[in-house]
């Protein structure tokens, strides 16, 4: 698991995503749609990660980790965006994928409006603890 952000946040972004365990979601790729695997190894082509909205090597800032710039990823997406940031990255796919993608995406940036509701879940989850 990546250490750029602390474990509780990053499951934070999860369960906003549609992880808890009462969401009829379930936690998808923002780009695909595919359900993803958390804590899966990133071999895993469905192994859930979060990505950039905005390319650390475009924004030149160190670990934007704030809530509209993150979303989750299966690690075959995020692999193969690369260092483009999302809008490059989509340009560069079918036409209706992306148009699904940018939906997601933008459902996905409304419910993550206020993190501290999803933050306190991940902490009585206990998932800021190592296990």
């Amino acid at each position: 698991m990546a250490k750029w952000i602390e474990r509780d946040l990053r499951y934070a972004h999860y369960i906003a995503e549609g992880m808890h365990p009462r969401s009829k979601r379930g936690l998808t790729c923002a780009v695909c749609g595919e359900p993803v695997v958390v804590g899966a190894h990133n071999k895993n082509p469905l192994a859930a990660s979060l990505d950039h909205m905005t390319a650390r090597a475009v924004s030149r800032a160190r670990y934007d980790i704030t809530p509209t710039n993150l979303v989750v990823l299966c690690a075959s997406h995020n692999s193969s965006k690369g260092d483009d940031d999302m809008t490059t990255f989509l340009a560069k796919q079918p036409a209706k994928v992306a148009a699904a993608a940018w939906k997601r995406i933008g459902k996905r940036i409304g419910r993550k409006a206020d993190m501290t509701v999803y933050i306190q879940q991940s902490r009585l989850a206990g998932y800021g603890k190592k296990k």
